[in-house]
């Protein structure tokens, strides 16, 4: 289970370089680890409902894995990265 990340959104905009390293390269690393060391059976990636945007608050379902990506800041952007095959 992968739950590493860079969070607070009010932090993402005057360091979106760090989150950017740590959030998408630090996954990337993290993947390519797991192909070295042997097959894996899976991988759980633990992201955040902030990669969906703006939800609407009376919406009857939420968000789900199928549902497109619309980050709305630099934090949900490189955790929707991450999320990337």
């Amino acid at each position: 289970m992968h739950f590493a990340a860079q969070t607070h959104v009010d932090k993402s905009f005057g360091n979106n370089f760090e989150f950017t390293k740590n959030n998408i390269y630090g996954t990337h690393v993290l993947l390519e680890a797991c192909k070295v060391t042997g097959p894996i059976r899976r991988f759980i990636h633990v992201s955040t409902d902030e990669v969906y945007g703006k939800t609407e608050e009376d919406a009857v379902v939420g968000n789900h894995e199928a549902s497109q990506l619309l980050p709305t800041n630099p934090y949900s952007a490189t955790k929707a990265g991450a999320e990337m095959p």
